[in-house]
């Protein structure tokens, strides 16, 4: 029973585990977001106010022709034409605007790249931040699976404590000890472990991972069970 609830405890406290690595990471990408966002406004304000120039031009434009259009219709424009008035001053309004048009799209190209290369160099910030990211998270869940691994190997053997003679356990220890030193030792234990683990119409088979002892069959049993 009480290895049964250290299992549960041990899958409840990897599924928070995850939940909160889960939780941190997204927390992470909106903070990263966020602060792209707050060094993209500036470039983003310069193009918005670019833009916003050029559409002032172009109306400005627009406004002249119905201007001129109106007047021509009221006969304005052809009187003031036969007094002997050129069209210099439209030619150069046009150029000036042509001109102030050239120069805004000049510079928007600037801010575009200007733009496009902090992008570039967020993302590329932003990638290395999650990759270090991901190293803790594996080199955490390694850290957890060595733990894990160190309970099960206590729950199946115990301390790692090499025993003295005199010691109960010293016999055992040296009778498995011996599959480090034999091959015909080790042979002869797997096939005794092996055939505890299969019955005898299945066959023997080295299993996935550990076997941990089952909950014990009574409390007699169990009450003689160190924790």
């Amino acid at each position: 029973m009480m290895i049964a609830r250290e299992r549960k405890h041990a899958e409840i406290d990897k599924a928070m585990q995850q939940l909160i690595e889960k939780q941190k990471l997204e927390k992470q990408e909106k903070d990263m977001q966020k602060e792209a966002d707050e060094i993209l406004s500036q470039v983003r304000k310069k193009l918005t106010e670019a833009n916003k120039s050029i559409q002032v031009i172009n109306s400005m434009k627009k406004l002249r022709k119905l201007r001129t259009d109106r007047l021509e219709r009221q006969g304005v424009l052809s009187m003031y034409e036969s007094q002997g008035h050129s069209s210099t001053n439209k030619l150069m309004f046009e150029a000036k605007l042509s001109n102030m048009r050239d120069l805004l799209n000049k510079q928007l190209d600037i801010y575009k790249a200007e733009e496009a290369a902090l992008k570039v160099h967020l993302e590329t910030e932003q990638e290395e931040t999650r990759e270090k990211e991901r190293e803790k998270t594996r080199l955490r869940r390694i850290e957890r699976q060595k733990q894990e691994r160190k309970k099960e190997e206590n729950c199946l053997f115990g301390s790692q404590k090499e025993p003295v003679p005199g010691d109960p356990i010293y016999p055992f220890r040296q009778y498995f000890d011996a599959a480090n030193h034999s091959i015909d030792s080790l042979l002869a234990i797997r096939r005794e472990w092996d055939s505890f683990l299969t019955s005898a119409d299945i066959g023997s088979r080295i299993p996935d991972t550990w076997v941990i002892p089952e909950q014990p069959s009574s409390e007699l049993w169990g009450s003689a069970l160190k924790t």
